[in-house]
Formats: structure tokens, sequence, C-alpha cells
């Protein structure tokens, strides 16, 4: 039933970033939906889990994209296990150690294709395209607490036959 859930809401998320605002998308302030569920499972779940939900997403979000199949999937599963990892340092309860959280994550994931891109193609300037990247990177951040808190309600992270957070101790 729970990958039932994770199911619709990544197709939820897809059809939330295709009828996104083009005033704000114009700007840059575009989220990147498809990496929340997996910052989420990394705020939520034990590390497997969170990794396998962000690669997961990540090839999601690779099969809607133009990158080669399996770069969103590496660069997402990568952040929601370095999350799983680092969370236990830092009161990840509050909404605003989430959003910082999911900001520098973000970001990181951002520059990392950034630079994949750069790499590729010697014309491409990564640099003019920071300033978009850093405005995705706090509407990201700025979804993550509350995508936090809908989990909380929905436990799709969290391991319900346990009565609780899926944590590791």
């Amino acid at each position: 039933m729970r990958w039932l859930r994770l199911l619709l809401s990544g197709l939820v998320l897809v059809l939330a970033s295709l009828r996104w605002p083009e005033q704000l998308a114009a700007r840059g302030f575009t989220p990147v939906w498809l990496l929340l569920p997996g910052l989420c499972a990394g705020l939520a779940s034990t590390p497997g889990r969170a990794a396998l939900t962000g690669f997961c997403f990540g090839l999601l979000a690779d099969l809607c994209s133009l990158e080669p199949l399996g770069v969103h999937a590496v660069a997402f599963g990568v952040a929601a296990l370095l999350l799983s990892r680092i969370r236990g340092y830092f009161f990840c309860d509050h909404p605003a150690t989430q959003a910082v959280l999911g900001f520098v994550l973000s970001l990181l994931v951002l520059v990392a294709l950034l630079s994949r891109l750069a790499a590729a193609e010697p014309s491409f300037r990564a640099a003019s395209r920071l300033p978009v990247a850093l405005a995705a990177a706090v509407a990201t951040a700025a979804l993550l607490p509350l995508l936090a808190a809908g989990d909380r309600r929905l436990g799709l992270f969290t391991d319900s036959r346990r009565g609780g957070a899926d944590v590791q101790s």
C-alpha cells in the first residue's frame, strides 16, 4: 500500500512541476519537485530506504527530462542518503532546520547537475545559471517542511508496523 501512495505522490509531483506558473518559472523560482520525496525520506526513514526513494524519484525525473538516464537518480539518491546520515547531528523536527538542510542539499544537487552539463558541453556557461539554481534551491527549501509535515500525517516514509518513526538509533 505504501508503494501505491509513493507512486501517486510521484505522479502528483510530476503534474505539479508541469503546471507550475510560468511567471515563477521564468524567474527560476521553480522547486526541484522530485527531489522532495527523497529528502523527506532522508528526514524520516532509514538510510537504505531514503537512498532507494531518492533514486526511484530521480529515475522518474530522468524520464521526464532530456538528461541521460541515471543522472538525476544518482544525485537524488546521494542527497537522500546524505540527509539520512547527517540528520542525527541536527534537530530535524524543526521546520527551520528542515528548510536549511533542504536548501543546502538541493543546491548541492543543482550545482552537481550544472557542473555535469558544463563538462559535457564546453559552450554551456554554468556560472550564468547559478542564480536560477539558487532560486530553485530556495523554492525547494520552502516546500520541504510542508511536505515533511504532510508526511508525518500520511506515513509515507515511517514504518507503521513498528508504531512510529523508522529512525536509526
